[in-house]
């Protein structure tokens, strides 16, 4: 696979990764994490991996972003939550007149 097609790939996981963290519920965010946790620990153990420190280190960035990424859909989850909510008690106020 060529670079280009690499960095679709990871485009289109951290998509799929937001969007599946703003879902209401919250596993659904963890799913990636944990697929990305157990390929990156089979990969180590069947030694596919010939430098351990860098695959280490993009091992912990790599979690360490998808993380952020579930961290910011939830985010986002809250705050369209927040909105309907107001959105809701301002026609509630405006019934009431």
């Amino acid at each position: 696979m060529n670079e280009l097609m690499y960095f679709i790939l990871v485009v289109v996981v951290f998509a799929v990764q937001y969007f599946l963290s703003t879902r209401n519920n919250l596993l659904w965010g963890a799913l990636i994490p944990i697929v990305f946790i157990a390929g990156m620990s089979w990969f180590y153990l069947e030694n596919k991996v010939s430098n351990n420190i860098g695959f280490l280190i993009i091992a912990l960035v790599g979690l360490a972003l998808l993380i952020e990424e579930w961290n910011r859909g939830r985010r986002m989850l809250h705050k369209k939550r927040v909105k309907e909510i107001e959105k809701m008690k301002t026609q509630d106020i405006t019934i009431k007149k």
